[in-house]
């Protein structure tokens, strides 16, 4: 795939999962953590999606939304991994105080990756629905819109 191709299909998603991050992450959490958040969206999005979806003609909506998902989870907490990772590999170590501190920074985590998941669906719904409209558009000649350019 030449690199012009590539940017074309990867260049909608990518945008739009970084407007995701930016409206979910916004006056939640320090501007450090949204700028990690953004750094590994706008990194990881185009590698999940061109590896899919950018290879095919036109994708199928329930193949976006399983991307989109995918996308989100890894786009979100791809971060912390390393956090997640001491967290399981000192598991039951500790007084019991911090078992439970440990236990529910944990399922902190588990709640963004399934936020991520819903909202990765959604936007991958999203973006598969605008891909397929634009090739409907440029299948009737003097129709095609302006939106991938």
């Amino acid at each position: 795939m030449q690199v012009e191709t590539f940017i074309r299909k990867v260049w909608l998603p990518t945008a739009l999962f970084i407007v995701a991050a930016v409206i979910v992450w916004w006056n939640r959490v320090s501007w450090a953590h949204v700028l990690g958040q953004l750094l590994s969206t706008a990194l990881l999005t185009p590698v999940i999606w061109g590896a899919t979806i950018g290879k095919r003609r036109s994708p199928h909506l329930m193949r976006g939304m399983a991307v989109g998902a995918l996308t989100g989870l890894l786009t979100q907490l791809a971060p912390h991994v390393q956090e997640m990772w001491q967290l399981q590999s000192h598991a039951g170590q500790g007084g019991g105080d911090e078992q439970l501190a440990r236990g529910w920074e944990f399922a902190v985590y588990l709640i963004v990756g399934f936020w991520a998941l819903i909202v990765g669906a959604f936007v991958g719904l999203v973006v598969t629905g605008i891909q397929r409209m634009v090739l409907q558009w440029t299948k009737v000649p003097g129709s095609e819109p302006d939106l991938l350019s």
